[in-house]
């Protein structure tokens, strides 16, 4: 699968409601179905394949334990991939994982470890039966990311990401293409894009931004456009021609997999299908040293500021804060700095005597309610920044990584599960460099280190570290110096200073 993604024109297969409905044997809970009426969803599969498809959809989109408590759904699961594989010849079978049908806190009640099992559950049923995972149709990125580490650390199979977004370009929950995007490529999703939402004609503009900004293979699975009700039924008017031409289209702007939801059926992946096979379009991509929230991103093309007004170095208030639990105080720092206008904000829980991983885990999923700043997750302890890397909604900057070597053993693996950018410090076990040049080699090792771990140059930044002037003025030259040679030599986004906002 794998050696052909990206490079040739693949095709999904198209909606399984509309067939369903052909058949007369609709249901409030399809994936029973699997169960009850074997042979007609085979014959569904049966009807993609013949019609050309290269990936078979399993019939469990909803096969969770949030909206089938009460079912067998080891049984359910399991059937569905056997019906999928039935009629198969060359076809890779996708397990098919939707949204569980409750809202992640801080939108819902439904807790983010919670969310995780009952994605795992439905991998480590099919993690051994399947080709690969697709998760689509969901609306809040924070679910998506749950989801995508569940089928990440269970299994090695590829998966596939897709959202559902509106006419203004965004999901329910406020993520654009572009945050997705930057999520989702930074964490290793294999294909990544858009499903259901809109038809053809209306994807157009969240296509062209996942196609210049993401440099994952785009999937797109439209609808049949935009339906009306007859006769208490949806009814669509788009032909499967006119389908296949505003495909077409997108093939030729460097779309690697097409497919059909809402609407279509194995008439129009016929129609499509005439694309397998094509060489992928190429296209100009540009990927920036980019941080985002679940709704806002800051890129490191310009001055950025920092508040760090929730790290409590120097700050008797808020180290007295995180030892009584006294949170309010510090998301109440947070908002501060928002209204004085900072671009991200650093997040640091290290005070002796405390439990700084719970802490930061639980201050890092109240500021995803409470601030849309993208965040910088700072500490000295490892623990603590996968901490608050895992339950982040977004794309964090990891404050920091340094030269040596067991640093940037415990700090990149982290930065590369969670799809981080990294700051580097130049300096090493010897402390901070004299000089320009050998920070600047600090920097170099950095870098290096950074791309063993398959973390490419844009996500990273270096910080060649200001020094007291007062005292050592000799140093900032030094300092100053470095600062160029990075960003000339090494074409890196630099923090030469941090600006505090009282």
């Amino acid at each position: 699968m794998l050696q052909k993604l990206g490079k040739e024109v693949m095709i999904f297969d198209g909606a399984f409601g509309t067939e369903l409905e052909k058949r007369g044997i609709m249901s409030k809970m399809p994936e029973l179905l699997n169960v009850t009426n074997k042979d007609a969803i085979a014959d569904i599969h049966k009807s993609y394949i013949d019609a050309g498809c290269d990936f078979i959809t399993t019939n469990t989109f909803g096969a969770n334990r949030i909206k089938m408590p009460n079912e067998d759904r080891k049984s359910v699961i399991e059937s569905a991939i056997e019906l999928a594989k039935r009629h198969r010849t060359t076809q890779y079978v996708m397990c098919d994982i939707g949204p569980l049908g409750k809202m992640l806190y801080p939108m819902g009640d439904l807790s983010f470890d919670d969310a995780y099992e009952a994605f795992k559950e439905i991998v480590m049923i099919a993690r051994d039966l399947v080709d690969g995972f697709i998760l689509e149709t969901f609306t809040d990125l924070y679910e998506l990311k749950c989801a995508l580490l569940a089928v990440k650390e269970n299994t090695d199979k590829p998966v596939f990401t897709t959202m559902t977004f509106d006419t203004t370009g965004h999901t329910l929950t406020g993520t654009s293409p572009r945050i997705m995007a930057e999520l989702m490529s930074n964490m290793g999703a294999d294909a990544i894009g858009v499903n259901c939402s809109l038809g053809p004609k209306d994807l157009r503009p969240i296509v062209e931004e996942f196609l210049t900004c993401c440099d994952k293979p785009i999937l797109v699975q439209p609808n049949r456009g935009i339906p009306t009700l007859l006769n208490g039924r949806a009814s669509y008017s788009l032909s499967a021609d006119a389908f296949a031409l505003a495909m077409e289209n997108f093939c030729q702007s460097g779309v690697a997999v097409l497919g059909g939801c809402c609407g279509t059926n194995p008439e129009f992946i016929q129609a499509i299908a005439k694309n397998k096979g094509k060489m992928v379009a190429p296209r100009q991509i540009v990927r920036k040293t980019t941080i985002t929230s679940a709704t806002q991103l800051v890129t490191f093309d310009k001055v950025q500021i920092c508040g760090e007004r929730i790290n409590p170095t120097g700050k008797k208030k808020l180290k007295e804060a995180i030892i009584n639990n006294d949170f309010d105080y510090i998301f109440k720092e947070a908002i501060k700095q928002e209204e004085a206008g900072a671009h991200l904000l650093d997040v640091n829980m290290g005070v002796p005597k405390t439990d700084d991983v719970t802490n930061m885990k639980n201050v890092v999923v109240k500021l995803n309610e409470i601030t849309n700043l993208p965040l910088q997750i700072d500490s000295s302890n490892p623990k603590a920044i996968e901490a608050g890397c895992r339950y982040y909604n977004g794309v964090p900057l990891i404050n920091s990584v340094n030269g040596n070597e067991d640093n940037m053993a415990a700090i990149f693996p982290i930065a590369k599960k969670y799809g981080a950018v990294v700051l580097g410090l130049t300096m090493d076990d010897n402390g901070i460099p004299q000089t320009a040049e050998e920070r600047f080699a600090i920097a170099e090792r950095i870098l290096n280190g950074a791309a063993q771990y398959g973390i490419p140059s844009h996500r990273m930044m270096m910080d060649t570290l200001t020094l007291t002037c007062s005292a050592q003025q000799p140093l900032v030259k030094e300092t100053l110096r470095a600062l160029r040679m990075v960003t000339e030599k090494l074409h890196l986004p630099t923090a030469g200073y941090r600006k505090r906002i009282s």
